[in-house]
């Protein structure tokens, strides 16, 4: 039988609490570089449309246009809108 609040059994309560909590703020922690690296990477992804649009396919229509190649069309890139959810510690 458990031992009573003060007893052993509460004692053993108390350090798996804390042991849950604290490995529960690790995995937060992960989960905060995680979205950081995933935004870093969308950051970049954006970038590459955004000169894709404005630079090489500007370029590349103008080299159709001398040369009255047949391109099938502008590569359809689209910027990607969306931000991971920030991992907030409870109160």
């Amino acid at each position: 039988m458990a031992a009573g609040p003060g007893g052993e059994g509460g004692e053993a309560d108390r350090r798996l609490g804390r042991e849950l909590y604290d490995r529960i703020l690790a995995v937060a922690d992960h989960m905060r570089k995680w979205a950081a690296h995933l935004e870093g990477g969308i950051r970049a992804y954006n970038e590459t449309v955004a000169s894709m649009e404005s630079r090489m396919i500007v370029s590349a229509r103008m080299a159709e246009d001398l040369s009255a190649g047949t391109a099938s069309g502008d590569p359809d890139l689209e910027p990607i809108e969306i931000t991971a959810r920030e991992f907030s510690r409870p109160t």
